[in-house]
């Protein structure tokens, strides 16, 4: 495991950055869920315990709340100790949940199992309840939050409804901005829903970037016990002391996208590398003859194959916990790197690597940054050329995903979405083919 640490980032609250260098493909965090939430959607066909998807002939469920379903006896019983104890079954019995809209409930939900874990009266294991404490909260009330404020007035009661009105607006803030999504398999026709959102200690700690230099991974519905671990690794290699970043969202958004996303659900504008690019190339192309707004251009393309570039590690400014994926957009990750990931190098192999190429990164990332400091829009192509998953889901409808390394300094990369792999070998021989296509035209 890298050596990372918490820090306070000016602008932006805690973060995390290295202590030392971290090579591509190297695993950066894992770690196990403080909350695991099932939609109410889906409640009836999720796991309570581990979110896999329910056999309907081995299904058992809560008969005392009819809130909770479980994969099998086993879970059922790991769940009573935890996920869905006495108290939290008795609490979702009187929660009114089946009233309430699909997002109200699903907030409701959270705040139910997070009430076990802080509630003195209650149990639940400590470092969970000393995880949630630590996590980041906004001051100010979202729009989001007022009907489940509503409806925990409702169900604290008026004699405990004083006590725990700040705490109930906390959790729902928590919630908010820093909870992962959890998606379900795709559809055939490509449609994902979310089956669950899951709430990590030190991953919340993750603020966002739209070029981000780690990617997420799970494996929700694998065989393995621990299937509710998730994992980032490195995109690239990243210096020591620089911060470490993941995306809140697809970084196949457009500018405009990314903006509203970061200004609606966390409430901050992104000032980010990329996100200076593209204003700028968005402004240039505001007065295009089609009357377009320049806002609502896609983000820049790059060719299947573009040159590779190292990532940037300047950050938007961010008062709220980071998560690649918001809890009601996010994306899934595939099981890929979790399961086959390559043996890591050993030092020598990794300092020989990072001998042949200079500084780990590429020749096109030289002069990826301006006089002024920003990232050019080369060197935003060349990103997104080399971690931006090229698959589309369904006609028309980009994956989303990102790709990593498989192993240190891999040649193999894999996205965190659906799977797909890449070699750099193609990758740069598909660049050279369209270049030389290119050229035979201009001729």
């Amino acid at each position: 495991m890298v050596a990372i640490e918490t820090v306070e980032i000016e602008g932006s609250g805690r973060g995390l950055v290295a202590v030392t260098p971290i090579a591509a493909g190297e695993l950066v965090l894992r770690e196990s869920p403080v909350i695991l939430t099932v939609t109410q959607e889906l409640h009836q066909a999720v796991c309570t315990q581990c979110l896999r998807y329910i056999n309907a002939a081995a299904a058992v469920r809560c008969q005392a709340c009819n809130q909770a379903s479980f994969c099998h006896e086993r879970c059922q019983q790991r769940a009573a100790r935890q996920a869905h104890s006495a108290d939290i079954c008795s609490s979702m019995a009187r929660a009114e949940l089946d009233n309430l809209s699909f997002e109200v409930a699903d907030q409701a939900r959270f705040i139910i199992q997070a009430e076990a874990l802080i509630d003195p009266e209650k149990s639940g294991a400590l470092w969970k309840k000393k995880a949630l404490a630590q996590l980041q909260s906004a001051d100010d009330e979202h729009a989001d939050s007022k009907e489940v404020l509503r409806w925990a007035e409702k169900y604290f009661g008026p004699e405990k409804w004083p006590t725990w009105k700040v705490a109930a607006a906390k959790l729902a803030s928590q919630d908010r901005i820093n909870s992962y999504g959890i998606m379900a398999p795709p559809r055939p026709d490509g449609e994902r829903r979310i089956r669950g959102s899951g709430t990590y200690q030190m991953s919340s700690l993750l603020n966002h970037d739209c070029m981000p230099n780690v990617a997420r991974y799970d494996d929700f519905d694998g065989d393995q016990e621990d299937n509710t671990i998730v994992e980032f690794r490195a995109m690239h290699d990243i210096p020591a002391h620089a911060q470490i970043t993941q995306s809140y969202f697809p970084i196949s958004w457009s500018y405009a996208e990314r903006q509203q996303r970061c200004q609606e659900q966390y409430g901050f504008t992104c000032t980010c590398s990329r996100c200076q690019v593209e204003q700028h190339w968005s402004e240039e192309t505001s007065e295009d003859e089609d009357g377009m707004s320049g806002a609502d251009l896609k983000p820049l393309q790059a060719p299947v194959g573009a040159p590779p570039g190292a990532g940037a590690n300047s950050t938007g400014t961010s008062t709220a916990g980071a998560k690649e994926d918001s809890p009601r957009d996010a994306h899934t990750s595939g099981p890929s790197v979790m399961q086959r990931q390559a043996p890591q190098e050993s030092e020598d192999a990794a300092e020989q690597h990072a001998s042949q190429s200079g500084d780990g990164n590429d020749p096109a990332a030289v002069d990826a940054e301006t006089e002024d400091g920003e990232a050019d829009e080369a060197y935003v192509m060349a990103y997104l050329g080399r971690h931006m998953c090229p698959q589309e889901v369904q006609s028309g409808v980009a994956c989303g995903g990102s790709m990593t390394p498989v192993g240190v300094h891999g040649d193999t990369y894999v996205c965190n979405m659906c799977d797909f792999e890449r070699s750099e070998t193609e990758r740069v021989a598909e660049l050279a083919r369209t270049f030389q296509f290119v050229m035979d035209e201009a001729d």
